[in-house]
């Protein structure tokens, strides 16, 4: 499995875990917690297409709005509606991910540093195999959430 089929994998797997879960459940913050697992999934799809698309000139599939809910401390503390709808866009983003890599469309690649991991993304395949392994920390956390719940 190359990691573009294992970034689908992920995305499907979110979706497999989350499937019996009801919308209460979806957007439960456990106490001690700042987040809920709807957070966690529509950040896992904002880092995949700031680090993928937007870093190559590529176009996002997402808009100003996930940006701002699911971007890097952020909290749906602060949402006034609940954003389902991005639960329908994790596995074709990362479909449309693989689409673009196989027609060579990320061929400028703005490096970018991920100062947390001192790490620092130079092409488009750093970006993926960083939201594999982000991807990955992060099915891990809403796992975890479930067991909470």
């Amino acid at each position: 499995m190359d990691n573009l089929e294992f970034l689908i994998q992920i995305t499907k797997n979110y979706c497999g875990v989350i499937q019996d879960l009801s919308a209460k459940q979806l957007v439960a913050i456990p106490k001690g917690y700042k987040n809920n697992i709807l957070w966690n999934l529509g950040h896992c799809l904002v880092v995949n297409e700031l680090l993928i698309n937007k870093l190559s000139g590529v176009e996002m599939m997402i808009g100003e709005q996930e940006l701002a809910l699911f971007g890097r401390d952020t909290s749906p503390s602060d949402w006034s509606d609940t954003p389902y709808d991005v639960i329908e866009k994790i596995v074709p983003s990362a479909i449309r991910i693989q689409e673009n890599y196989e027609s060579a469309i990320y061929q400028n690649y703005q490096d970018y540093k991920i100062s947390p991991f001192g790490t620092t993304l130079t092409n488009v395949e750093d970006a993926i195999r960083f939201s594999c392994f982000h991807g990955g920390v992060h099915l891990g956390i809403i796992m975890s959430r479930i067991h909470l719940l």
